[in-house]
């Protein structure tokens, strides 16, 4: 029965990703894909979930929605490391994680590198993992009680 109802809300997310397109809100619509890749992750329907964030950075790149593009690089490589795919997710963390430095994208920097803890965790770096997580939570000052940022102090503390 469970299955049936995250099949039930899959579909309707994906519904919702036409309903932009016909309503003309493309602004929005590469960070609900990025929502759906993961719920599709979470799904384990990871070759969709990596065509669904593929897309999002064509989209975001297209409308010039730097923040959007940053975070679907991350996406992106957070489906790739599901896929055991580690060399194309440690590329596309570290693209997320560089862009989002130029950008001064502190949030987006610490769950990129974040990510990409997590996918040298996987290929045996979890030392070099954890000194990146910690060279963006120096720079994190306020927000403390954000999840990503517990988990980043978690990482390192560890």
């Amino acid at each position: 029965a469970l299955t049936r109802e995250a099949e039930k809300g899959l579909q309707i997310q994906e519904e919702g990703l036409q309903g932009w397109d016909m309503i003309g809100s493309i602004l929005v619509k590469p960070s609900y894909m990025n929502l759906h890749a993961e719920a599709l992750i979470l799904n384990e329907q990871v070759d969709k979930a990596i065509e669904v964030a593929s897309q999002s950075i064509l989209l975001a790149k297209q409308i010039q929605e730097v923040v959007t593009e940053v975070d679907s690089h991350r996406i992106l490589a957070k489906c790739l490391r599901f896929a055991s795919r580690l060399s194309e997710a440690e590329e596309a963390a570290r693209f997320s994680l560089a862009y989002a430095r130029k950008q001064g994208a502190v949030s987006n920097e610490l769950k990129s590198a974040v990510e990409l803890h997590d996918i040298l965790k996987a290929k045996g770096k979890e030392k070099e993992g954890r000194g990146i997580v910690k060279t963006s939570l120096d720079k994190f000052n306020e927000g403390v009680e954000l999840p990503f940022v517990q988990r980043a102090n978690h990482l390192i503390n560890t």
